[in-house]
């Protein structure tokens, strides 16, 4: 096995856990806006204004840690 095998798997993984995160909450904001349309306004019980959460919030400071971390492994052993 050679020494950087290590080095290079955790950069993989960090890697696909930054897209799996970025993905996740392109696919939420999406689902999100099907379910504002007016249609689901009597089912949901939900006036006009728009209810916020801080779902996007943590998952963006968790993919800005994800980046720090694949940034800081990356230049770690160049």
């Amino acid at each position: 096995m050679k020494p950087e095998s290590a080095r290079n798997l955790g950069l993989i993984l960090i890697g696909t856990g930054i897209l799996a995160l970025g993905v996740s909450i392109y696919q939420y904001q999406k689902v999100l806006r099907y379910l504002w349309r007016e249609q689901f306004h009597a089912i949901a019980g939900i006036d006009e204004r728009k209810w916020h959460t801080s779902s996007v919030p943590v998952a963006i400071v968790l993919l800005l840690t994800g980046v720090f971390a694949f940034v800081s492994v990356f230049f770690r052993m160049m």
